[in-house]
């Protein structure tokens, strides 16, 4: 992305992401059957809770903190960006009109030439530091998702601290139990993988629509110019 598009995302607060990953490990962790637990696995519930809610507090510390780096950031880079339009501009302005002087014609093409190149330059320049800064904003979000981790999906396996959650869980249920939870997760990851399926069918079926729509169409225009 450039420029304008990194800065127009760093108004995206992906705080709601965070407390999903969450509010899923909580929900998770709650479903634990302790008393069915043996040994040390007994305290880990307990354990898991105390680093949820750790993760949870950071992320509500750090957030405003945060906020408030990026938003400084963004303002030096707007004042640069502005300072870097204003300089391009001004070459290139001044250089045209020392092109109609004869003796200031030289550095008039020299000026408009160093405004072309400032403007590839500076736009490269805005584009990389807007997109270092949106990576640092967006990692901050992803850095304590990735913490959290989330359930298993179609194409992910069970990932952070929910992994542990939900190997627990897993663990105290009974044979019947955890043979009959591992089967419904199966089935759904079936229908989700019937449901990308259709989609993919759908998508190349408008897409070969579309094709013959626009050939038909081809066709129709060549056959009026005859």
């Amino acid at each position: 992305m450039g420029y304008k598009e990194n800065i127009a995302a760093l108004a995206f607060d992906h705080s709601d992401d965070v407390n999903v990953a969450y509010g899923n490990a909580k929900n998770q962790l709650n479903m634990i059957r302790t008393a069915n637990l043996e040994g040390p696995d007994r305290i880990l519930p307990d354990d898991f809770s105390q680093q949820l809610t750790k993760l949870n507090t950071s992320f509500n510390q750090q957030l405003p903190d945060k906020r408030s780096a990026i938003e400084a950031e963004e303002k030096k880079l707007k004042t640069q960006h502005l300072i870097f339009l204003l300089v391009k501009i001004a070459l290139i302005v001044l250089g045209l009109l020392f092109l109609v002087n004869e003796n200031l014609r030289v550095l008039g093409l020299i000026m408009v030439i160093a405004g072309i190149i400032c403007h590839f330059v500076f736009k490269s320049i805005d584009a990389n530091k807007s997109a270092d800064l949106l990576a640092e904003w967006n990692g901050f979000f992803d850095g304590f998702v990735d913490s959290i981790g989330h359930g298993e999906t179609l194409h992910s396996p069970a990932t952070g601290l929910f992994k542990k959650i939900d190997d627990l869980f897993l663990k105290s249920l009974d044979d019947n139990a955890r043979g009959f939870e591992q089967q419904q997760r199966q089935m759904q990851k079936n229908m989700e993988a019937q449901a990308e399926q259709s989609r993919r069918a759908l998508a190349a079926q408008a897409e070969q629509t579309q094709a013959i729509q626009k050939g038909m169409a081809d066709m129709s225009r060549s056959m009026r110019r005859r």
